[in-house]
């Protein structure tokens, strides 16, 4: 093997290890205070907790406007980052205000409502932060600052949940003040790195500059709202389908395996800045797929061996007594992920509307399936809505790549 070829699998393996790391580190806030809820409250409240965790996750992602990934495709041409800022900030403020005003009226405590809000927030900071990054920077740098900032605020969560061993509280207080900490931090980074030479005045011109940005990244953000849905489904329905200690098992569960998608993610991440520049299906959409078909092995097999004893260790409850529910959840949860993660191709297509639409068709066709064939539960809704994503995205990406109108239309772009 040749010096240059060594060298390029150096750079491969830590471009991958700081996006696996990213995601993790993303991912990891809501799944240790998960753990902690469980271990220190019990397994329902953890259970109530990923439900607002999971309704959280739907609204704030249309609250997002498919902002990140449109700042890469916009490439800056027409708006500056600091129209990506404020419109990102008015809102993420407005469905903060809109979801723990609503809280009363649901079955979740407030305090834990307001407590994913918080952890929500600070998401929202860190995700345009890093589209700003990708089009600015070379991606591993991108990757790398986000898996940093994205470590930051894990830390920043977590700590004061220390002082709980030396001072008399309530465990969702510390929580609450360790969200409220990262939140402020990783707004500061974003603050940072979109401030610019364009004097802060947000009027007329800026209301119109943030509508017409929204109008802009439509698409984008149907995309990402339907993607949100279809992923966070299962956690939303556990509220409905189960109670007590099954609740929380599944619940918990169902947040571990966010971790899982996070890996999935990393992936996509670190391929969407290359795929986004080809102009025809080829070489490269099929290294993505390969990869992602690796990971896919090899999260089945972990899913079926270790994980579900991992699992009940972290979140404390009797493994004999719910393992084969659990390995089920994580195996189906795998194949669904995978699902989601290649219906990303449609992102880098001129039809980008086209995920939204082979989300919502998977999910209708599978929960048809599922309900009055089969009798519903999550694995065989899971596990339906996956592979048939995961054959649609393919099989239309494949043949929208290689239709002369979307060759054209790409050629005339650049």
């Amino acid at each position: 093997m040749s010096g240059r070829s060594i060298t390029s699998l150096i750079r491969w393996a830590e471009h991958h290890v700081f996006g696996v790391a990213g995601q993790l580190a993303a991912a990891a806030p809501v799944v240790l205070v998960t753990m902690i809820i469980s271990h220190q409250v019990g397994l329902e409240p953890a259970g109530k907790f990923v439900v607002a965790a999971g309704i959280a996750a739907v609204i704030f992602t249309a609250a997002s406007l498919g902002l990140a990934a449109f700042v890469v495709v916009e490439k800056l041409q027409r708006f500056d980052t600091r129209d990506f800022l404020i419109t990102r900030a008015f809102s993420a403020g407005l469905v903060s205000l809109a979801y723990i005003a609503a809280s009363p009226f649901l079955s979740i405590p407030t305090e834990l409502v307001t407590l994913v809000v918080i952890m929500r927030l600070a998401d929202a900071a860190v995700e345009m932060s890093w589209g700003i990054d990708i089009h600015r920077l070379p991606s591993d740098q991108a990757m790398r600052r986000y898996a940093c900032v994205n470590t930051v605020k894990l830390i920043a969560t977590i700590v004061p949940v220390a002082f709980i061993y030396f001072l008399a509280g309530d465990i969702i207080v510390y929580l609450l003040v360790g969200a409220s900490l990262s939140c402020v931090f990783t707004w500061y980074w974003l603050y940072r790195n979109a401030w610019g030479d364009r004097s802060f005045r947000v009027g007329v011109g800026q209301i119109r500059r943030s509508a017409n940005l929204t109008r802009g990244a439509s698409w984008f953000a149907v995309s990402y709202l339907v993607v949100a849905f279809t992923s966070n489904s299962p956690r939303i329905l556990a509220d409905h389908l189960f109670a007590g200690d099954m609740l929380g098992v599944v619940g918990v569960t169902l947040s571990f395996c966010t971790i899982l998608g996070m890996i999935f993610l990393s992936s996509w991440l670190r391929w969407f800045p290359k795929l986004s520049h080809e102009s025809q299906f080829g070489a490269k959409h099929i290294m993505f797929i390969m990869e992602s078909v690796s990971i896919l092995i090899i999260l089945v097999v972990a899913g079926y061996a270790i994980m579900p004893k991992i699992v009940s260790i972290l979140f404390s409850f009797e493994y004999s007594d719910y393992k084969l529910e659990v390995r089920r959840i994580i195996l189906s949860a795998v194949i669904f992920m995978f699902g989601m993660n290649m219906t990303n191709i449609f992102k880098i297509t001129k039809f980008v509307w086209l995920e939204p639409l082979v989300s919502i068709f998977s999910v209708l066709i599978s929960y048809m399936i599922v309900v009055y064939f089969m009798g519903f539960s999550i694995e065989l809704y899971l596990v339906a809505s996956g592979a048939c994503m995961a054959v649609s995205a393919l099989v239309l990406s494949y043949f929208v790549q290689k239709d002369p109108i979307y060759r054209g239309a790409r050629e005339e772009a650049s």
